[in-house]
């Protein structure tokens, strides 16, 4: 399944990439451009979120119970 939102910050839910356009998924590795979306401003949180577009890479794939899934997400 190819999400149109990664959340990159499970704890806080501040930070995500979202409206991901994905160029290319494979086992191994997806790659695609959204917007990242971050309400973490340090030590408080934005009143307004700070968006820009990013280009989104998933790779190193693990095994959880509810199937493969993948365990590195960077950002540039």
């Amino acid at each position: 399944m190819k999400p149109n939102t990664v959340m990159l910050d499970c704890i806080h839910e501040a930070t995500y990439v979202k409206k991901v356009k994905w160029k290319s998924w494979s086992s191994e590795r997806a790659v695609g451009t959204g917007t990242y979306s971050t309400s973490d401003c340090g030590d408080k949180r934005c009143s307004k979120p700070k968006t820009w577009t990013v280009t989104l890479v998933l790779s190193d794939p693990v095994m959880t119970p509810e199937g493969p899934a993948f365990s590195n997400a960077v950002t540039y």
